[in-house]
């Protein structure tokens, strides 16, 4: 006899076919559906499932576990680039012997000035080295706003996307009445 209806597995997809979830629009509920597993920032995934043990030479299961990760509030004010604070143990004077003592891993945190080609403007943002890092292999700030997928990620930073969105919007608007004033022109002579 089995425990539930449906497996516990599929309910967060059962979630969105019922109730007022079902109500929402299909565009965003892509979004909640896309399961795309987040990029690794705090741990390097080993990318199989197997591997030979050193010392038997059978093989084992090896498994990927992201570290659990702390987001505080501060993190909503800057662009962090999905660091967070890690909590865990040491152990005192690196003696394995020794008590272990709790410890919180933080980011480094610097204030940089960074500039938005499309409103030409710039800002003072609060940032980490990986931030640095994805906003020069994305070509740009404007372009690591924009790229940024998931709403959860998007709330972080929703001012300066709704902000760029807009002066995009309003360009685009300008250059069609540019064109259409040409066209007008053209066609009067």
């Amino acid at each position: 006899m089995p425990l539930h209806k449906y497996p516990p597995k599929i309910w967060e997809a059962l979630k969105l076919q019922k109730g007022i979830y079902a109500r929402l629009p299909q565009h965003y509920l892509c979004s909640l559906q896309d399961s795309a597993p987040p990029s690794p920032v705090h741990w390097r995934p080993l990318g199989v499932k197997y591997r030979l043990s050193p010392k038997s030479g059978h093989r084992e299961r090896v498994q990927d576990v992201p570290i659990p990760v702390y987001h505080p509030p501060e993190s909503q004010s800057g662009l962090w680039g999905g660091e967070g604070w890690i909590s865990g143990f040491r152990y005192a004077k690196d003696d394995k012997l020794s008590t272990r003592l709790r410890k919180t891993w933080k980011p480094q945190l610097f204030n940089r000035e960074l500039y938005s080609e499309i409103l030409d403007q710039k800002f003072t943002v609060t940032v980490t080295a990986r931030t640095l890092d994805l906003i020069d292999a994305a070509f740009g700030f404007d372009s690591y706003i924009l790229t940024v997928r998931s709403p959860q990620k998007i709330l972080h930073n929703i001012h300066l996307y709704s902000n760029i969105i807009k002066c995009l919007i309003y360009y685009c608007i300008f250059i069609l009445i540019l064109i259409n004033y040409e066209v007008l022109k053209i066609c009067s002579v």
